[in-house]
This record gives C-alpha cells, sequence and structure tokens, in this order.
C-alpha cells in the first residue's frame, strides 16, 4: 500500500528526481546481500518490518526499516541470530538444510540425537549426521565421531577407523583431536602395544595448544626416552605445566621425580608441593606424610 501511494505519481516522481521505492522489495534485497535467507516479511509500519531468516546455521530474527529521503534510500537493521534448535519442529528442515551442504547444521543435528534434544536421543542418527558433518571437514564433527568409534556409540567400536577420524580432526585444528589419537597410541589399551613415536607426535600438538592430560603423557616419554630423546629436564617442565592446571597424575609423577631424585637432585619440598596438589586432586596422599618423615630426618641429620 505504500508503495502505491508513494510511487503513483511516477512521471511527477521522476521529474523531481525522487525514485520510487518498493519498502518490502528493498528490506528483502538488504537482507539477502547481507546473507540471509529463507526470509519472512512482517510490515509493522510505514518502511519497517519484522522478519524471521535463516544466516548458514543459524536463524535470525530482528527489524529493518527502510528510509527514503530525496534521491537515496538507507536501512536501519536490528537483528540476532543463534544456532538452529533443530528438534522436533525444526528437524526436517535441518536434514534438508544438511543434505544441501550446511555442514554446521548436520553437526548440530549429530549433537541433537546424541543428547536427546527435544527429540529421543538415538545413537545411530548421532553418528550418520556427525558423520556428514565430518565429511564437510567439521573438526568438532570427526573428534565426535572418533570418539564414538572408540565406545561402539551408535556404530560398531572399530578402532582404526577411530585414529583416522581423530588424525582428520587433528589435521583441522581440533586440540581434542591431536590429543585423543595421542592417548590412543601411548596407551596399550587400543592395540595391544604403545607406539610412542606416533603418541609423540600428536601429544606434543596437542600440549602446545595447551592440553593439560597431553602434556603429563608427553612428559612420561621423556622421562623414559620413549618415541622422544630422553629428555628429564624437559619432562619437568611438562609435568609442572600439566600439575599447574590440575592433571593429577602429572603432580603425582613430579613429586616421585623430586623425592626418588629420578635424573634430578632430590628435592623433598618440591616434592611435598607436588604431592599435597595430587592429594588435593584426589590421589598420592600417602605420599606426604613419607617425604615429610624424610625431611625430619634431614633437618635431624644437619642438627647432630
Amino acid at each position: 500500500m505504500h508503495y502505491l501511494r508513494i510511487c503513483g505519481a511516477v512521471g511527477l516522481l521522476s521529474l523531481l528526481g525522487y525514485a520510487c521505492v518498493d519498502y518490502r522489495k528493498e528490506a528483502r534485497t538488504r537482507l539477502e546481500r547481507d546473507g540471509l535467507a529463507d526470509l519472512e516479511l512482517k510490515e509493522i509500519g510505514k518502511g519497517s518490518f519484522e522478519f524471521k531468516a535463516r544466516r548458514g546455521s543459524e536463524a535470525c530474527k530482528g527489524t529493518i526499516a527502510i528510509n527514503k529521503g530525496g534521491s537515496s534510500t538507507t536501512a536501519m537493521k536490528s537483528m540476532k541470530c543463534a544456532p538452529l534448535a533443530c528438534d522436533a519442529k525444526q528437524r526436517e528442515k535441518c536434514k534438508r538444510l544438511c543434505t544441501a551442504g550446511e555442514t554446521k547444521v548436520c553437526w548440530r543435528l549429530g549433537v541433537v540425537f546424541a543428547r536427546g534434544v527435544g527429540i529421543a536421543a538415538d545413537p545411530k542418527e548421532a553418528a550418520r549426521w556427525m558423520q556428514k558433518a565430518c565429511d564437510g571437514s567439521h573438526a568438532m564433527a570427526c573428534n565426535a565421531l572418533g570418539d564414538r568409534f572408540v565406545k561402539g556409540k551408535g556404530v560398531s567400536k572399530d578402532y582404526i577407523k577411530a585414529t583416522k577420524l581423530f588424525e582428520k580432526a587433528c589435521d583441522q585444528g581440533s586440540t581434542l583431536g591431536c590429543a585423543n589419537l595421542g592417548l590412543m597410541y601411548h596407551s596399550a589399551d587400543f592395540f595391544g602395544r604403545t607406539h610412542p613415536r606416533r603418541a609423540a607426535k600428536f601429544l606434543k600438538k596437542a600440549c602446545a595448544k595447551n592440553h593439560a592430560g597431553s602434556c603429563g603423557r608427553l612428559a612420561s616419554l621423556y622421562k623414559s626416552g620413549s618415541g622422544v630423546t630422553k629428555d628429564v629436564k624437559k619432562a619437568i617442565e611438562l609435568y609442572e605445566k600439566a600439575c599447574s592446571k590440575d592433571v593429577a597424575v602429572a603432580c603425582f609423577n613430579l613429586g616421585l621425580m623430586y623425592e626418588g631424585g629420578s635424573g634430578v637432585a632430590e628435592d623433598y619440598p618440591r616434592a611435598l608441593r607436588a604431592f599435597e596438589r595430587a592429594c588435593k586432586l584426589g590421589t598420592g596422599c600417602a605420599m606426604i606424610g613419607r617425604v615429610k618423615r624424610f625431611m625430619a630426618k634431614e633437618k635431624a641429620k644437619r642438627g647432630k
């Protein structure tokens, strides 16, 4: 209606240097230019609209006002976006978007089916959509799917597939992907033996990104010289780093190194601090009394 009132006298407007404005069309054009799709516009005033739309994997809503001033047209927009819920109401829409190549929506579907958000949890469906997301190079999806192959959630256990997925996630920048792959090679629980060199490769990547558990495991390799050149100083440094981030076993192992002089000079005060921290985290409490007894004996010797 506003369009008709403004553009009714086209000849006069053209002579005055004004252009006709279809407010609805102008609003739609500007919103689409901003990357919005599936637009729904509701007029709330002259040149003003409420809108709902989609931007990639996000659901957006807001308002836009088209202003005509002389020969120019401007717009004011307010908008908020949030990830598509992909719940029961949006499930089919999300499936279509995923099939059309919206990788983030595939990941969201995987998470929704895994957690049962708004719909019944379905491990097989979760794995299915995570696979599609991973195929689209979504690092978090590759890591999550790898974890499912380790645990047999919605898929058959397959450690080989898990390592491939973790490596893909790691290559795409996932710290957890590197950490999980390093863990699998560091432990004998998965392939019947450890693979120290492979473990060191991926634990280094994860530790460099401050994954504390990986730093602790990498420290053990440097301490023993497995898969890397033995370097006790480096092991201490990595145990310290992991312990500072509350990795209990790293604090415990650090205490053992200082308490027993394992490659370093005995240092009971440092050992005590490490064991006390480990104890607060739930392990190694018995070592506190032991170190205190050693310290008391050392003090008695010095007093004689």
